[in-house]
């Protein structure tokens, strides 16, 4: 009988649980089973786990952050100061 290491704790995230590793909030089921078997990759192989290197995009964007725009849909500060 194995244990469940992924649960749902809300509408739209997941948490993570693998021994010995510190619990994590992931947004999509799909990113909670990739995270569940890269912990159990890393248990199984100790210290010959090589990490893949990630780029700041796509660590953003594996965790469902996307792009950032500098205003967004408000009004930047300069932009007030003029009217």
């Amino acid at each position: 009988m194995g244990v469940m290491s992924i649960r749902k704790r809300g509408k739209r995230s997941y948490q993570v649980r693998v021994a010995p590793f510190p619990a994590k909030t992931l947004p999509t089921r799909d990113a909670a089973e990739r995270y569940e078997l890269e912990l159990q990759l890393r248990r199984a192989q100790g210290d010959r786990f090589v990490e893949k290197p990630v780029t700041l995009q796509g660590a953003l964007g594996s965790h469902g952050i996307g792009r950032w725009r500098g205003c967004g849909h408000l009004r930047c500060a300069s932009t007030n100061a003029r009217r």
